[in-house]
């Protein structure tokens, strides 16, 4: 009897590797091999950046751009993109194609697979992100510190 239970955990245990292998061969869809270049661009002098991505699978991507206060910015989308190495870009422009002023933002991808798998590479969650709150801050001019 106990060797019959033994023999059924280890084939329970091979089909649940075999179905985390093949679930994670057969639908998976990542992001990687995301950067962007410039660092800092001037939009007022007609610069842009360039996100550069790769897609693990065929999908629909999304570009968002979020000021400090995470307010989307702007937004652009590609129909269907092939796996491997892509590019968008972002003109420092806002959703009403006015130029943005010189502020610190970022950005996220999401792509989209047909059957509706969905996966987003959000930068803030690789730099921390971490938002705080300041309250009740009051400055001593005489030792010159909050």
């Amino acid at each position: 009897m106990e060797q019959r239970r033994r023999t059924m955990n280890k084939v329970l245990r091979l089909l649940m590797v075999a179905f985390v292998f093949v679930a994670g061969q057969a639908w998976a869809i990542e992001i990687t091999k995301v950067y962007h270049q410039p660092a800092v661009i001037w939009p007022e002098k007609g610069e842009q950046v360039s996100i550069h991505f790769s897609l693990s699978a065929p999908a629909a991507v999304t570009l968002r751009v979020y000021d400090d206060r995470d307010i989307l910015i702007a937004s652009t989308s590609r129909a269907e993109l092939p796996a491997g190495e892509h590019r968008l870009n972002w003109d420092g422009r806002d959703m009403a194609q006015r130029l943005v002023p010189a502020e610190a933002y970022h950005y996220t991808l999401t792509a989209k697979t047909r059957d509706g798998e969905m996966v987003t590479h959000d930068i803030t969650d690789y730099t921390g992100g971490d938002r705080i709150r300041i309250k009740d801050i009051s400055w001593n001019a005489d030792k010159h510190q909050f």
